[in-house]
């Protein structure tokens, strides 16, 4: 996301807040503006830098939204931005704090309550259709089969699937909220559908995840999730190192596979931080993977 100068975001402010007619025109033009530059925040290779930029300017983003709550573009940043604040940034500071039970409860209760946000972000959109909306909140599985066929926004799918996803996963003991995996694998089966590569083959990943992380009792299918892993790394040339750690951290123990565990670490440990859109993905990876090796002898049995 590109950083936006104090003094734009001001001016743009300014305006954005001066009467209801100028705030939605602003607000427009502000909100794609900055759905064009957001490739620039994932190219950044200063990590603290990134950071530090995201967790600025994800409160001016509300700022825009409370202008125009209807924006799609704004709402998708928005819900965009929290899941990448939990994810590569709190996530990887909370794998990389073992022993501090004190700051794990804290981060795990801020990467949770970002998650929600960006997942009710994400949802805001597609539940703008009343009868998908209806099928959601029923749980109406085939019901929500069939509006969610109707989708065509992938922005607005991926990163609700993403967020709800990974709230989920950081909730497995949790019982009220592993009843929305068959609701997050109906959207993400749409997802697959729309762009199997959208952002580097992540949506591959993240339906291989559900597979590996769901126990076999309860409909999991590590071996159908490695596939998706598979799939994935070769949409992205093996160079999306996301892939890799999540097929270490799910699917390898999934499968009791440590000779494939080490191999997918030993991989992103010898790659090249990347290029493009990868870089900072690839940043965080990276700082994941050395206590994600060390937590071996939690995933494997001997």
């Amino acid at each position: 996301m590109k950083i936006l100068k104090p003094l734009y975001v001001t001016f743009l402010l300014s305006i954005a807040l001066y009467g209801c007619s100028t705030s939605k025109i602003t607000v427009n033009l502000t909100g794609e503006t900055i759905k064009q530059g957001i490739g620039t925040f994932y190219e950044e290779s200063d990590f603290e830098l990134a950071r530090t930029g995201l967790e600025a300017n994800v409160k001016l983003l509300e700022v825009l939204y409370k202008a125009d709550p209807s924006n799609d573009d704004i709402r998708v940043l928005l819900s965009q931005a929290y899941g990448a604040l939990g994810y590569v940034f709190l996530d990887t500071e909370l794998l990389n704090s073992p022993n501090d039970k004190e700051k794990k409860i804290r981060l795990g209760a801020r990467i949770n309550e970002f998650y929600t946000r960006g997942l009710n972000y994400g949802l805001s959109i597609l539940k703008d259709d009343p009868l998908f909306k209806k099928a959601l909140d029923n749980s109406d599985l085939d019901k929500l089969k069939t509006e969610s066929k109707k989708i065509k926004d992938k922005d607005a799918l991926f990163w609700t699937s993403f967020n709800w996803a990974l709230l989920v996963n950081s909730n497995r003991d949790s019982s009220d909220k592993l009843v929305d995996l068959p609701k997050i694998n109906v959207l993400l089966d749409k997802m697959l559908i729309l762009d199997r590569s959208y952002f580097n083959g992540a949506p591959l990943a993240l339906k291989g995840v559900i597979e590996c992380a769901m126990p076999k009792m309860l409909g999991g299918k590590p071996e159908q999730g490695a596939k998706l892993m598979e799939e994935a790394l070769t949409v992205s040339q093996r160079k999306f190192l996301i892939v890799h750690l999540l097929y270490a951290q799910y699917c390898a123990p999934a499968m009791q596979d440590k000779k494939l565990f080490n191999s997918l670490l030993d991989e992103i440990q010898k790659a090249p931080i990347g290029e493009g859109d990868m870089v900072l993905v690839n940043t965080a990876v990276k700082l994941k993977t050395p206590q994600t090796r060390k937590n071996i002898s939690e995933l494997f049995i001997d």
